[in-house]
């Protein structure tokens, strides 16, 4: 996740203001959404292969579900 935020604030410090700025912001904040529902994705899949469906069952689950629908 650090890394994705270090590549963000690189990529903004080296092009001007405008609508590729836009872009790269956007693009950014996307790259980091998605790895973010992945490791939710990741943990419910975890929890579940543990049988631990209570875990499964979290509001994390609820929260990456609303993101995934959000983003399409």
């Amino acid at each position: 996740m650090r890394r994705l935020i270090e590549e963000a604030q690189a990529e903004t410090e080296q092009h001007d203001k405008g609508p590729l700025m836009d872009v790269r912001i956007t693009a950014a904040a996307q790259r980091i959404e998605h790895y973010e529902i992945a490791a939710c994705g990741t943990i419910i899949a975890l929890a579940k292969a543990a049988g631990e469906q209570q875990l499964a069952d979290l509001p994390i689950r609820k929260r990456a579900l609303t993101a995934t629908a959000s983003a399409a």
